[in-house]
């Protein structure tokens, strides 16, 4: 008996380590995921704003917001020779540099792609959803997208922020493409933000978009210095890029 009971104990505790390996096993596999999804998402950010200067570069006009799209691209795509702002089946932007969310985002995707300045092929649709992978990008980190607008009023503590920016979240689901609604992880919008920027919510080209349980507000109005964003809350946010 007593051989018996002290070989069961020996099996009790092998089994406990075993188990105990693999949950260390577990934890440091989902760490190099993450680890790799980051590193991937930070290839993606620098692809949409590298792409964005170079379409700027090569056609002298914005992706979007291109007036003379058509003449380049009608070829290659089913937009026919109108303005956007007038006609939703149009290839053509108003050529004002400015993003209009309903009437020119989605066509930001569509004349990148038709330029050979990104991966994949988008449907410009207007009037919808952002739809990952369709009409917008779809980012590694799950549930997220990238839109591109011209921005007033999104940015944290509603700075005004009067640029084009590109926003990396989830579908604010109504008539726009907009990825500007809380789907992001916390953690990795700081991480994101250190990695590219500066580290904090409210203060560089990176910003912890309008969403303000991702952040610790500091300073004073308009600067708010040294925000930080919340490393222990579960909250979900949204990153606003300023493009240049």
């Amino acid at each position: 008996m007593q051989n018996g009971k002290a070989f069961s104990i020996i099996e009790l505790s092998i089994v406990i380590m075993i188990i105990a390996l693999l949950v260390v096993a577990i934890a440091a596999g989902q760490k190099l995921l993450k680890n790799s999804e980051l590193k991937t998402a930070v290839h993606e950010l620098n692809l949409y704003q590298n792409a964005w200067q170079n379409f700027y570069i090569k056609y002298r006009a914005l992706p979007g917001d291109m007036s003379n799209a058509y003449d380049f691209f009608n070829n290659l795509s089913s937009c026919t020779d109108d303005d956007t702002n007038s006609v939703s089946t149009g290839c053509n932007g108003n050529g004002d540099a400015q993003i209009a969310l309903s009437t020119e985002a989605a066509n930001v995707w569509r004349h990148l792609s038709l330029a050979e300045l990104i991966p994949g092929s988008f449907t410009g649709e207007l009037n919808v959803p952002a739809r990952l992978a369709e009409n917008v990008p779809e980012s590694v980190l799950r549930s997220n997208g990238y839109s591109i607008f011209y921005d007033e009023t999104h940015g944290p503590l509603n700075l005004n922020i009067y640029a084009n920016s590109l926003f990396l979240g989830g579908s604010a689901n109504n008539s726009d493409v907009a990825t500007n609604a809380a789907a992001l992880e916390v953690q990795d919008a700081y991480q994101l933000d250190s990695k590219l920027d500066d580290g904090f919510a409210t203060t560089g080209k990176f910003l912890g978009a309008e969403h303000s349980a991702c952040y610790t507000a500091a300073g004073s109005s308009p600067d708010y210095l040294g925000s930080t964003y919340n490393l222990n809350s579960t909250a979900l946010c949204s990153l606003q890029i300023i493009l240049n």
